[in-house]
């Protein structure tokens, strides 16, 4: 997934994560998503689990650009961008 550029000089930057998505099949965490919801999803909704692989961030300074990436590392609870 990519995030939405607002412009040609990228003014608000760039954000891009990559993974692999999981269909939901347990009631236990299809209702954890329900809550964290802003809606209220129908029960024919389909749901999926996106487990993050890669994030990375670009903004832009005077026209030169700064990236910072984030991978996940096997075993790893909590990785800082």
């Amino acid at each position: 997934m990519h995030s939405l550029v607002t412009d040609m000089n990228g003014t608000n930057g760039e954000f891009t994560i990559t993974g692999r998505a999981h269909l939901v099949t347990d009631s236990a965490t299809r209702e954890l998503a329900v809550k964290g919801c802003p809606y209220t999803p129908k029960e024919r909704y389909v749901c999926f689990e996106f487990k993050l692989e890669m994030c990375m961030t670009n903004t832009y300074a005077d026209g030169v650009p700064k990236t910072r990436h984030w991978k996940e590392k096997s075993g790893a609870k909590i990785a800082p961008l």
